[in-house]
């Protein structure tokens, strides 16, 4: 009886899945998606003029790419200070996935002075609204989310990184930034992403439903996703490359993969993931994005 109280209190949670096969042959990991999504789109959102492209841009395909995000001169304050920190600070904590090593350090265990250019970034006023529209709610302290992140491309054949199979994050919308700082090519491990993917469709709903009840407990959480799949759904996969200074949002709820790069290339952005505490309680009042 606890074990399946306990189920039941996840329902209305962001847990990526309630770990009950019962639960979810009775179809809770559709009804928790869709739910999800119906709130979320339900909350109304105020958008400045001079974004609402870009805000209507993420929200239709699910990514946002902006190159030359921020003038060419605070650019390069950014990334003497993130080179700075890379070259003299002990603090990055490494994982590796696969044959690649990801390097990350929390700004917020910066000290502020050594990054002030990188924190004036994380309250950009542009950056900031159009994470709260596509959050629906409001976005604050940015940089308590933030990381610099270095990521290594090690050799293929040393094994895979599950980063580099395509995969939805989780079944409600929620959303990553990448402030790339070098230049990001095919032998980088650029993100991939399936554009539209967000946005859920009957035939998705019918691969969430057999991947939660056929899940085993030491499986990833997180849904991949197959060629028949993408095959069935006619979804094509969108590569990016892009230029140092461009800016990344992407709702993670859509189909997206790192792809596997070349051995000894690096990359190096400012990261943030940002995912509501409880997508089943999100504010019902108007997230007003004005000054």
């Amino acid at each position: 009886m606890a074990k399946r109280g306990s189920s039941v209190s996840r329902i209305l949670s962001a847990d990526t899945m309630v770990r009950s096969k019962t639960v979810n042959l009775l179809g809770v990991q559709v009804f928790r998606a869709v739910a999800a999504r119906t709130l979320y789109n339900r909350v109304p959102v105020s958008v400045e003029d001079d974004l609402r492209e870009k805000c209507n841009e993420l929200e239709r395909e699910g990514l946002l790419v902006w190159p030359d995000f921020l003038p060419s001169h605070e650019f390069e304050d950014i990334l003497r200070e993130c080179h700075n920190l890379l070259n003299g600070s002990s603090n990055f904590r490494s994982r590796n996935s696969g044959p690649n090593t990801d390097s990350r350090l929390p700004v917020k265990n910066i000290d502020a002075d050594l990054i002030p250019f990188t924190n004036r970034l994380l309250t950009d006023r542009r950056l900031k609204l159009i994470l709260a529209a596509a959050e629906r709610r409001d976005i604050d302290d940015l940089a308590s989310l933030a990381k610099i992140e270095h990521l290594t491309q090690g050799l293929g054949e040393e094994g895979l990184d599950p980063q580099t199979q395509l995969h939805s994050d989780i079944f409600f919308n929620s959303h990553k930034v990448w402030y790339y700082l070098t230049d990001v090519t095919a032998e980088h491990g650029p993100l991939c992403f399936v554009k539209g993917s967000h946005r859920i469709t009957p035939r998705q709903l019918l691969h969430v439903y057999t991947h939660s009840w056929k899940l085993n407990e030491e499986d990833d959480r997180s849904r991949r996703v197959t060629s028949a799949e993408m095959a069935k759904n006619a979804f094509d996969e969108t590569t990016l490359i892009c230029r140092r200074n461009t800016l990344v949002i992407a709702n993670t709820c859509g189909y997206h993969r790192r792809r596997q790069g070349k051995a000894g290339r690096q990359r190096l952005a400012i990261h943030l993931e940002l995912r509501a505490k409880n997508p089943f309680q999100l504010a019902q009042t108007s997230t007003a994005l004005m000054n």
